[in-house]
């Protein structure tokens, strides 16, 4: 039995045609492993049974736990992998596809990009050390691969609600995209398909419409420096963020005070 840590990099991708009945295991790790099987079929045999696994099905291993799994002898399976560390905001990534350590099998979509990307890369049978951040980017790329669960679906709302009340609560800062599926704990393909599905825009286009009517608001209600406003809307300049404003609004910032006033007369 064999027990495998993972190196100072961090992380590793693969992929590997196998052989007739090729097996691997039984083996322990101390981090996470996902196989997706491109093609073929084989059988995963871990703590919680027996599994016959095939094309456009994929595994999960599991720190701790004991896996063998073999190729199958007239059709052996292809797949590809991705190994990351075992942190809490990948257990939480991989719960919120409706993946955890009692999970074993999935289902997801070969149609991605990320399959062919990943074997173009790597030798076949190996593994390709990579750092951290892009084993997390080939990490969230494949997890959004796999079939959603209901439950996932119906909380989509939620998390717009969410970030909603994160841009109002630190609007001061420099927002971004990024900031904002990190404290969410989704990646940014993910965050992007829940605003396109719930509003029909992007979280960027979101994010910017947000501050944009902050600022109006304050414009309109106070006047005062235009800079003052941009940067206590998140804005990093002032430029930037009277180009943005005309666009939306066809007006200057430091003329919405003024109309304002000329409307209430």
């Amino acid at each position: 039995m064999y027990l495998h840590r993972l190196n100072g990099t961090k992380g590793f991708i693969g992929w590997e045609k196998c052989k007739s009945l090729h097996s691997y295991g039984p083996a322990i790790r101390d981090y996470f492993i996902l196989h997706f099987v491109i093609n073929g079929k084989g059988r995963l045999v871990c703590e919680h049974g027996s599994f016959e696994i095939k094309k456009g099905q994929g595994f999960l291993i599991s720190p701790g736990q004991i896996n063998t799994y073999t190729a199958d002898g007239l059709d052996p399976w292809e797949y590809v992998w991705v190994g990351i560390d075992d942190v809490p905001e990948n257990r939480s990534a991989l719960k919120r596809h409706g993946l955890d350590t009692a999970t074993s099998v999935f289902d997801f979509s070969c149609d991605s990009w990320i399959f062919n990307d990943i074997s173009s890369k790597c030798t076949n049978g190996s593994n390709l050390d990579v750092s951290r951040d892009i084993a997390a980017g080939y990490f969230y790329f494949l997890i959004d691969t796999v079939s959603c669960p209901k439950e996932k679906l119906l909380t989509a709302d939620s998390y717009v609600e969410k970030s909603y009340r994160f841009m109002e609560s630190n609007l001061h800062l420099e927002l971004s995209v990024e900031a904002l599926s990190k404290h969410l704990n989704v990646s940014r393909s993910y965050l992007y398909r829940v605003f396109k599905k719930a509003l029909g825009i992007s979280p960027q286009e979101a994010l910017l419409d947000f501050k944009l009517e902050k600022a109006d608001r304050l414009l309109q209600q106070h006047g005062g420096s235009v800079t003052q406003i941009a940067y206590s809307c998140g804005f990093c300049d002032a430029s930037h963020f009277s180009k943005a404003y005309m666009k939306k609004y066809k007006k200057a910032p430091k003329n919405a005070y003024k109309y304002e006033k000329a409307a209430k007369a």
